[in-house]
């Protein structure tokens, strides 16, 4: 996993956050197209900053690289439930539970399933 997976949208915030006021910003590091870690970890710290839709195009993006990725998955579900497009956030949760390691998603999982069925799915 390179520098540009991981938390880098944090860590290139702690940089912008720190820096001189009366500095020019740094430009933005380029996210590396086929790292899915890091499409999926934009695509949450987009959810956190309220930008959903552009949160799901990340999400997207990470699954079209490695469709078997559970985070993603969830991550694509959450974003889609706070969009109201609950059909495909029924269909991300069902597959996030389908490939989902219960040891490392327990409190997910239980969401999932909870989620599914409010909605009906």
């Amino acid at each position: 996993m390179s520098d540009s997976s991981g938390n880098w949208f944090g860590k290139l915030f702690k940089k912008v956050s720190q820096q001189d006021p009366g500095v020019a910003p740094k430009p933005i590091p380029e996210l590396d197209p086929r790292d899915v870690a890091a499409w999926n970890n934009k695509g949450v710290s987009l959810d956190n900053l309220s930008r959903n839709e552009e949160a799901i195009r990340c999400h997207d993006k990470a699954l079209e690289l490695d469709p078997r990725q559970a985070a993603a998955w969830i991550n694509k579900a959450l974003a889609e439930d706070k969009v109201s497009h609950w059909r495909e956030a029924a269909l991300s949760y069902q597959q996030f539970l389908a490939l989902a390691p219960v040891q490392q998603y327990t409190k997910q999982i239980e969401y999932a399933h909870k989620r599914l069925r409010e909605l009906g799915g």
